[in-house]
């Protein structure tokens, strides 16, 4: 079942030449709102960078 989309870009940082990932859109279906539905969302595209 699809909760949410989170839109982001992996830009690489020139600094320290370490991407930056940069989160555009965050959207929760109104259903699983209050669930931590976004947190696990967040999660989740985090562990597979």
């Amino acid at each position: 079942m699809i909760v949410g989309i989170a839109v982001h870009y992996l830009i690489p940082w020139t600094y320290d030449l370490k991407p930056v990932v940069w989160l555009k859109e965050l959207y929760v279906t109104e259903a699983t709102r209050g669930m931590w539905s976004a947190m696990r969302l967040l999660n989740s595209f985090a562990n597979t960078l």
